[in-house]
C-alpha cells in the first residue's frame, strides 16, 4: 500500500490531515516505527514522491496526490500505477486525491483509465494473434498459454476525492475498507547501501572485442516491473550458487564464477536483461571450439529463477528476445559478409530450430544464419523450459591450476553488496589466464611471494583465490614472517597507486 505525491508540501499536508483525524489517531500521530500484529485491522501506507514511484513495489492499494492542475507527469504516474495494478490481476484499488477538485476531473480520470486498459488489451491480444499465426512448434504452444493470461486484464477500481473535503480521512478509510487506523510511513529503499556504477574492471555495457555474450531480454509494459520486484530477482540469483564474486549496484547484479560472467541488469525501467559472457582469449584450448558451453549452466540457473519469479505475477506480461553478441554466433554469407550482433524473437527462434533446424534473418540486405552449434553447444532448445535444465558436465567444482608460491595475506574492503566467496585468511591464491583486467573492486586479493615476483616483471599479478589452501606446502615454500612483513610494506607503497579501489 503506497501514497505517491506530486510534491512534498502536498504529502506533508495529507499526513497532517490524516494524523489529526480519528482515522489516524494511533498513539496520537502518523508513525514511522509501527509494528502491527497480524490480527490488526489497521493499514500501513508507505509514502514517497511520485517521481520515485519505481521504488515502490506491487500492492493492491494506492493513493496518488495531485496538485490543482493536471500535468503530463500526473497522467504518467496514474498510467504506471494502473498498469502495475493490472499486472497483478487482482482488481486493486487506486484513489486519486486532487486539489480544487471539479466534477469533470472524475470523468477525465475515468476516460484515462479506460484508455490504459483498452491499450493493454489491444497490445497483448495483438501479440496473441501474431504468435497464433506462427508455424506449429512447442515454443508457440508454450507462448500461447502464457499470453492468454494477459489478454483480459482486470481494471483497477478507481475514484477521485477532493483534497480539501473535511471528511477526506473517513472517505479514504471507506474506499479501501479499512476497519482500523490508517498509518503512514516514509518509504525506505535498499538504494542507500548500493554502489551507483557497475564493476567497470569486470564488466562493460557492451562486450569487448574478444568477449561473447548471450542475453535473455525481457520487455515489460511501462511501470509494471518496479525496482523491488527486480531486487527480489537479484536476491534469488545470488543464492542459487556459491559465486566466486558478487557485486550489486543500483541497476544491476554482477556474478562471476571462474571465467564466466553473469549479470541481471535493468537497462531501463521496463527492460530486464539476464546475460552470460565469457572472454574467448581466456578460454582453455579444450573449450575454445565452444566457449559458451561453460557459460550456459550458470546462465540457465538465473534464467530459470527469473521465469519462476515472473510466474508468481500471473498477469505480468512481457516479450522475450534472445540477444547474441559476437561473430562466433553467426555464419558468414557466401561473399564473406559478417554480422557482430543480433536480437531475435525468442519464440520464433525456438520454433525455427524445431521446424527446420536453423534460424535465418535479414540484416543489411543480406540473409544471415545463426550458428546454433556455437550459440547452444551440446543442446537444442525448443521451448523456454529447455533452457532451465542445462547442467554442467562436471558437477564437481573445477580445480584451478596452482600458481607459484604465495602468501596467505588477503586485504578485503567490506561492502554490503560486494562479496568474494573464496577469500579468506588461509585461501590459496591461484592464477587464471587473463590480461590484467580481473582486479576485484575494493580489494587487493593477493601479494605474491618473492619467488613469484622474480619470474614476473609485473609488480602485482592479478589472480583469483582458489577453493582451499595447502598449509603444509605454504609452510615449506613461503618466506619467513619478517620477510613477508617487509615485502608487504614495500609492495604496498609501490602498488597502491596502481590499484583501483571502489568508493
Amino acid at each position: 500500500m503506497y501514497i505517491l505525491s506530486e510534491n512534498d508540501n502536498l504529502l506533508e499536508t495529507f499526513k497532517l490531515v490524516i494524523q489529526n483525524s480519528p482515522v489516524g489517531d494511533l498513539n496520537n500521530g502518523v508513525l514511522n516505527d509501527v509494528e502491527l500484529d497480524e490480527n490488526s485491522n489497521s493499514a500501513i501506507f508507505q509514502s514517497t514522491l511520485a517521481q520515485n514511484r519505481d521504488l515502490t513495489g506491487y500492492g493492491n492499494r494506492y493513493i496518488i496526490l495531485i496538485c490543482k492542475e493536471w500535468t503530463p507527469s500526473s497522467f504518467d504516474t496514474i498510467s504506471d500505477i494502473s498498469r502495475r495494478i493490472v499486472a497483478l490481476n487482482s482488481n486493486g484499488s487506486l484513489l486519486i486525491v486532487k486539489k480544487e477538485y471539479k466534477t469533470e476531473d472524475q470523468l477525465r480520470l475515468q476516460e484515462h483509465i479506460e484508455n490504459i486498459v483498452q491499450k493493454w488489451k489491444t497490445d497483448w491480444n495483438g501479440l496473441y494473434d501474431k504468435i497464433r499465426k506462427l508455424g506449429d512448434s512447442l515454443a508457440r504452444d508454450e507462448a500461447l498459454v502464457k499470453v492468454t493470461k494477459w489478454t483480459s486484464p482486470l481494471p483497477p477500481r478507481v475514484t477521485m476525492l477532493d483534497f480539501d473535503d473535511p471528511t477526506l480521512p473517513q472517505k479514504v478509510q471507506n474506499f479501501f475498507g479499512i476497519q482500523g487506523h490508517l498509518i503512514i510511513k516514509d518509504l525506505i529503499t535498499q538504494r542507500t547501501n548500493m554502489f551507483t556504477k557497475p564493476p567497470v574492471l569486470h564488466w562493460t555495457n557492451y562486450p569487448r572485442d574478444s568477449e561473447i555474450q548471450i542475453s535473455f531480454k525481457f520487455t515489460f509494459p511501462q511501470g509494471s516491473f518496479p525496482e523491488p520486484a527486480f531486487r527480489e530477482l537479484t536476491s534469488i540469483c545470488r543464492t542459487i550458487h556459491s559465486w566466486e564474486y558478487e557485486y550489486e549496484w543500483t541497476t544491476g547484479l554482477f556474478l562471476r564464477e571462474d571465467l564466466v560472467k553473469i549479470t541481471a541488469v535493468r537497462t531501463n525501467l521496463y527492460t530486464l536483461e539476464i546475460s552470460g559472457r565469457i572472454d574467448q582469449d581466456e578460454v582453455s584450448e579444450g573449450e575454445s571450439d565452444a566457449p559458451m558451453k561453460g557459460v550456459w549452466p550458470y546462465l540457465a540457473k538465473c534464467f530459470k529463477s527469473t521465469l519462476e519469479k515472473l510466474e508468481e505475477y500471473d498477469g505480468l506480461p512481457y516479450q522475450l528476445n534472445l540477444v547474441f553478441i559476437g561473430e562466433i554466433f553467426f555464419h558468414k554469407t557466401s561473399d564473406g559478409a559478417t554480422v557482430a550482433s543480433r536480437s531475435l524473437d525468442a519464440i520464433q527462434t525456438l520454433g525455427a530450430i524445431q521446424r527446420i533446424g536453423s534460424v535465418r534473418f535479414k540484416a543489411n540486405d543480406k540473409i544471415f544464419a545463426l550458428d546454433t552449434d556455437n550459440a547452444f553447444p551440446g543442446f537444442e532448445p525448443r521451448t523456454l523450459l529447455d533452457f532451465c535444465y542445462i547442467q554442467s558436465e562436471d558437477s564437481e567444482p573445477k580445480e584451478r591450476p596452482s600458481s607459484a608460491p604465495t602468501t596467505s595475506i588477503v586485504f578485503e574492503e567490506a561492502s554490503p553488496t560486494h562479496k568474494n566467496s573464496h577469500a579468506g585468511a588461509n585461501s590459496a591464491l591461484l592464477n587464471i589466464k587473463n590480461r590484467g583486467r580481473r582486479v576485484s573492486f575494493g580489494a587487493i586479493h593477493a601479494i605474491p611471494s618473492g619467488g613469484a615476483l622474480a619470474t614476473n616483471s609485473s609488480p602485482l599479478k592479478t589472480i583469483s583465490p582458489g577453493p582451499g589452501s595447502d598449509e603444509e606446502q605454504m609452510d615449506m615454500e613461503s618466506p619467513s614472517r619478517s620477510s613477508i612483513l617487509e615485502y608487504v610494506d614495500e609492495m604496498l607503497n609501490k602498488t597502491m597507486d596502481e590499484v583501483l579501489v571502489l568508493e
